[in-house]
């Protein structure tokens, strides 16, 4: 099952709430978790919703081609920032 962006936690959370029978995973990357998101994880995380996150951190924008990330060591130079 696919969901909008930065929406995948709040889909399995309705989704792991309703079918406990499932195994439900989230596969996400730092952009969509992390920045966009993110809101989203925390509150997944709060509620403690039985669920696996697979989160893949290359802690750069990797869809937009390379721009700068929140999760972008400082100092990082990109297409995005000088």
């Amino acid at each position: 099952m696919h969901s909008i962006h930065g929406r995948a936690p709040a889909i399995a959370t309705g989704l792991a709430s309703s079918r406990r029978d499932l195994s439900v995973w989230v596969v996400t990357g730092d952009g969509d978790a992390l920045s966009i998101g993110g809101n989203h994880l925390i509150h997944a995380l709060r509620r403690n919703v039985n669920l696996k996150i697979l989160l893949f951190n290359n802690r750069i924008y990797g869809l937009t081609k390379g721009q700068y990330s929140p999760t972008s060591e400082v100092g990082k130079i990109t297409k995005s920032t000088p």
